[in-house]
């Protein structure tokens, strides 16, 4: 188990009620984009993506997941799933 339903709940919550909850993303941008450089890949999963400011500021599709948001719940790619410790 990765996350309780009851602390999913919370952050549903949290993400209905808050508009500014979920969007730190936008800030590792430069981060993210520098260590992307250094591993020579356009392939990243956001996780815990809140609402994908990180995508947003990257100008790139990535791999968005988060199991507190009903539509970005699902699993991530399978060339992800390792890194979250699931097959």
């Amino acid at each position: 188990m990765l996350i309780t339903d009851a602390y999913r709940d919370q952050n549903r919550l949290l993400h209905e009620s808050n508009p500014n909850y979920g969007t730190s993303g936008a800030r590792l941008a430069k981060i993210v984009r520098k260590r992307m450089q250094e591993l020579g890949t356009q392939s990243v999963l956001d996780y815990g993506c809140g609402k994908r400011t990180l995508e947003q500021a990257l100008g790139i599709p990535i791999a968005n997941y988060d199991p507190c948001i009903p539509g970005l719940d699902e699993p991530p790619p399978a060339r992800h799933r390792s890194l979250l410790g699931r097959p």
